[in-house]
């Protein structure tokens, strides 16, 4: 479950990384949300499945299958941002001096 949950920070920091501090000014809440939406998308991604695993084992099912039943949800969202990324880094015009 460690290579799932790596890849879900990568793509947290990937994406914290690449947000404009600028692109919000008018608007600081937006920016504010762009801010904190890493971080609970990363408390949720490490979180869930271990809460998950204990409620599968409390009722008699099998913790590792319910883990990595999410672990799977989570490396389809992690594809889909690294998707994302990828195209809004392709958008960026270079910077020239």
């Amino acid at each position: 479950l460690a290579v799932p949950t790596a890849l879900l920070m990568l793509c947290c920091a990937a994406l914290s990384a690449t947000n404009d501090p600028y692109a919000y000014l008018s608007t600081p809440a937006i920016g504010y949300a762009q801010s904190v939406i890493p971080i609970v998308v990363s408390i949720i991604g490490v979180g869930v499945p271990i809460l998950v695993a204990r409620e599968a084992a409390r009722q008699g099912h099998s913790a590792v299958g319910a883990a990595i039943g999410v672990e799977l949800n989570f490396v389809i969202i992690c594809v889909a941002s690294i998707w994302w990324l990828g195209r809004r880094i392709a958008k960026r015009s270079p910077v020239t001096p």
